[in-house]
C-alpha cells in the first residue's frame, strides 16, 4: 500500500521546487527461518510431577529457553529438564555433539528431520520519506538539479528470496517462534541521500572565427552523490542459544545475535568511520546466557556511506549543419575517495574463543578508484 503528497512551486523562471512525503506499508511479506529448531522449554507443557527443572531458569529474560543434555547420569545422559516436558515428547536420547565437545544439544522439534528451512508470509514493513528536489531547466547557459531524501524503512524481514548474482544481505529470522522480535531497520534502509548535478556553458559560446574553435564551445558538468550507509546485523557466529538453527544460505548459525553490554552502544562505529582495520568496537557485545537468544536488535550497525564526485569537461565543435563533434574528458570519483564496504560482523568462531581478527575489518570498497576516460562523440 502506497501513498504520497507533493507540492510543487516555481520559484523563478525555469526553476521549480518540489516538497513531497511518500509512505508505504507492506503486509504478509516473505520471511525465512529454521522451522526445525531445538525443542524449547514451554512451562505450559510441564506436569505437576516435573519439578523445578521444567521451568525456564530466567523467565524475566525470555520465554524461550533451550536446555542442554550432558554426558553422565542414568542411561549415560543427564538433561536439565525431564523428558516428558518436551513439546513433542522427545527425549535427549538422540543428541548431537558440539564441535568443541562441550555439552550436548537437545532434540529438534521433529526428530525425523534435520535442518528444515521454511519460507512463508507473516512479515511486514513501513516506509516514510521526506523528498526535496530543485530543478532548473537548461537556460541562460546552465542547468542544475538537486534532490535530497530523508527516509526510514522498518520491517521484520527484508529481501528473503535471493536470485543469482544478487546481494548477500538475505538473512534468516533468529527465533522462528518470535517474528516481532525481528523488527528493525530494513536491509536497504538509507537515511540520507543527496544528489546534485549541473551543466554549465563556459564563456565564449558566441565567438567567431579562430577564437570560436579554440576558446568557444567548452562546457563543464558534474554529478555529486552523498548517501549514508545501510544497516548490518552483528552476529555471534556460533550456536550460543543451543537452538541448532542449522545452515541458512550456506552460512552456519550466523543469525544468532549477541547481547549488548550494560550501557553499550548498538552502533559503536569508531572515530569517523574511516578506519577500515577496525570499523566498530566489538567489545560492546557479549554472548547471552547459554540457552537464550541474544537481545541485540536486528540491523543496528550502520556501515560506511558513499561520497563521490564525478566531473566532465566537454568541447563542442560544429563541423557541418546538423553535425557536431564533442571531445569529452570524464573523471569518475575525481577525488579518489575510498568508499568502504561492509565490515566483518561475525564476532566469534566458537564459544570461549577471542574475538575474530576480521570482526570490524573492512576488506573491500563499493566504488572504483579514480577513473579517467577520453571520448570523441559525434551527434548528427
Amino acid at each position: 500500500m502506497q501513498w504520497n503528497l507533493n507540492v510543487q512551486r516555481e520559484l523563478v523562471a525555469d526553476t521549480t521546487l518540489t516538497v513531497g512525503y511518500v509512505g508505504s506499508r507492506g503486509v504478509d511479506l516473505f520471511r525465512v527461518f529454521q522451522k526445525n529448531s531445538a525443542d524449547p522449554v514451554d512451562p505450559s507443557q510441564c506436569g505437576p510431577t516435573d519439578g523445578p527443572t521444567c521451568v525456564n531458569p530466567m523467565p524475566e529474560r525470555s520465554s524461550f529457553y533451550f536446555p542442554v543434555c550432558r554426558p553422565g547420569g542414568p542411561g549415560g545422559i543427564t538433561c536439565d529438564r525431564p523428558d516428558n516436558s518436551y513439546l513433542f515428547g522427545n527425549s535427549c536420547a538422540n543428541f548431537s555433539v558440539w564441535p568443541d565437545n562441550s555439552p550436548f544439544r537437545c532434540h529438534r522439534l521433529n526428530p525425523k528431520f534435520q535442518t528444515a528451512i521454511m519460507r512463508s508470509g507473516g512479515a511486514g514493513s513501513t516506509y516514510h520519506a521526506l523528498q526535496l528536489s530543485l530543478n532548473k531547466r537548461f537556460s541562460s547557459g546552465f542547468q542544475i538539479q538537486g534532490s535530497y531524501t530523508w527516509s526510514h524503512s522498518i520491517d521484520n524481514s527484508s529481501k528473503q528470496i535471493r536470485g543469482p548474482g544478487e546481494s548477500a544481505q538475505t538473512a534468516s529470522q533468529q527465533n522462528s517462534f518470535d517474528t516481532p522480535a525481528e523488527k528493525g531497520n530494513s536491509n536497504f534502509d538509507v537515511t540520507h541521500n543527496f544528489t546534485l548535478n549541473f551543466t554549465v556553458d563556459l564563456p565564449g559560446q558566441d565567438m567567431a572565427g579562430a577564437a570560436r574553435h579554440i576558446l568557444g564551445g567548452w562546457q563543464v558538468g558534474s554529478i555529486m552523490t552523498l548517501a549514508s550507509g545501510v544497516p548490518q546485523t552483528i552476529v555471534l557466529g556460533y550456536d550460543n542459544c543451543r537452538c541448532i538453527n542449522g545452515e541458512i544460505f550456506g552460512v552456519s548459525t550466523t543469525d544468532n545475535r549477541p547481547d549488548l553490554i550494560s550501557g553499550g552502544d548498538q552502533n559503536p562505529v569508531l572515530g569517523d568511520g574511516r578506519e577500515p582495520t577496525k570499523y566498530y568496537d566489538s567489545s560492546q557485545f557479549e554472548a547471552a546466557p547459554a540457552g537464550f537468544y541474544g537481545q541485540l536488535g536486528r540491523n543496528t550497525l550502520r556501515i560506511p556511506g558513499v561520497a563521490q564526485f564525478d566531473f566532465s569537461l566537454i568541447k563542442k565543435m560544429l563541423v557541418a549543419e546538423g553535425t557536431e563533434v564533442q571531445f569529452r574528458a570524464e573523471f569518475f570519483n575525481m577525488f579518489n575517495r575510498a568508499n568502504f564496504g561492509s565490515p566483518g560482523t561475525r564476532l566469534f568462531s566458537r564459544a570461549g574463543t577471542p574475538v575474530r581478527a576480521d570482526a570490524g575489518r573492512i576488506s573491500q570498497t563499493t566504488t572504483t578508484s579514480r577513473q579517467i576516460q577520453f571520448a570523441l562523440k559525434i551527434l548528427f
